[in-house]
């Protein structure tokens, strides 16, 4: 599928007029060279480095996001801290996961916790679509 590029700058704005023509969304991160640096300076949080995001989630208008992936410790909780910021609803599947290097069970099981204690659904990606009718 086309990919739209949504960049950090906030003074380009042409990204905005394209997105009812894409479905898929590349938003631009800074990247330091080195995984130390960036996990000092949080690259892995869209959030926090790229104003548009914000902008775009309440655009798309989504009723709810569903959220899984690469990177729970960082990547995954810092677009779940995002959403929530926004207001938005968010579902984690919980069996689309994968931590970060460091990651253990434990840690998995407190930050799904976590989520739950902040209003997140997390549930299989099963019972999702089976709650959906697929």
């Amino acid at each position: 599928p086309e990919l739209l590029f949504v960049p950090m700058a906030t003074t380009d704005s042409r990204w905005q007029s394209r997105i009812g023509n894409f479905g898929v969304f590349y938003l631009e991160k800074p990247a330091w060279g080195d995984p130390e640096l960036n996990r000092e300076h949080q690259a892995f949080d869209v959030f926090k480095h790229n104003a548009n995001a914000a902008e775009l989630v309440h655009t798309l208008d989504v009723g709810r996001w569903i959220v899984f992936g690469n990177g729970l410790d960082f990547c995954v909780t810092s677009v779940v801290r995002g959403l929530l910021e926004l207001n938005q609803d968010v579902t984690v599947l919980s069996d689309v996961l994968v931590s970060g290097a460091g990651g253990t069970e434990a840690t998995r099981h407190r930050i799904l916790e976590r989520f739950e204690e902040q209003g997140v659904v997390v549930t299989p990606a099963a019972e999702l679509l089976e709650s959906m009718g697929m």
